[in-house]
């Protein structure tokens, strides 16, 4: 029955990114192939986003690179690289909706950041699309603070800590393994690629 569906776009594949739905990786994987399948080929551009995301959580580049290139490519329109709802070109036209999603596997998908409802996680994979060998998100804000993210294609990561809310009562605490601190104003943290840095307000 299901192999008879088609869908319009993204819509299981959620349970991994944004909704962050606990699961194996193998069930993760399942629901990524079948519904890359079964989604339509003309659907809107943030559904291939949106698979970019699961498949770098899965450590699938090949697949994630594809998908990513598949969620601009056919969807950006000269002369003013403009998004369409459709690769026909059909529907809205500055679709916001597809642009967002492209952002998203910019930022949660090789940026690495995820929030949570307590707290931020960056865990970048290291990996960078079309052979970039650098990656920088500046002005990140959280809680008031603003941090810039460098990613240095698989080696390392840091955060910048570039400005603080200075209204704040409750500093900011970072932990990645067993270095903890309290995050001050242009602090400078490096960690691996593929390791996991937290930072939340400070209990």
């Amino acid at each position: 029955m299901l192999d008879k569906t088609i869908i319009k776009q993204a819509d299981v594949v959620l349970l991994g990114y944004p909704l962050m739905w606990s699961m194996s990786d193998d069930i993760r994987r399942n629901n990524l192939l079948t519904y890359e399948r079964l989604t339509r080929a003309d659907g809107p551009a943030m559904t291939w986003s949106m698979h970019s995301i699961g498949f770098l959580d899965l450590n699938d580049y090949e697949k994630a690179d594809s998908n990513f290139q598949r969620s601009y490519a056919s969807y950006v329109r000269a002369p003013f690289n403009v998004w369409t709802e459709t690769q026909s070109g059909i529907g809205a036209v500055n679709f916001l909706t597809g642009i967002g999603g492209f952002l998203q596997a910019v930022v949660f998908g090789y940026g690495g950041l995820r929030l949570k409802i307590d707290q931020i996680e960056i865990k970048p994979t290291g990996h960078l699309p079309n052979q970039a060998t650098k990656f920088v998100l500046y002005g990140i804000k959280y809680q008031g603070d603003v941090l810039d993210l460098t990613i240095n294609a698989n080696s390392t990561y840091e955060i910048f800590v570039r400005e603080q809310n200075p209204n704040s009562t409750v500093p900011l605490a970072y932990q990645h393994g067993q270095d903890r601190g309290i995050l001050k104003l242009n602090d400078r943290l490096s960690y691996p690629i593929n390791t996991l840095l937290i930072i939340r307000p400070s209990p």
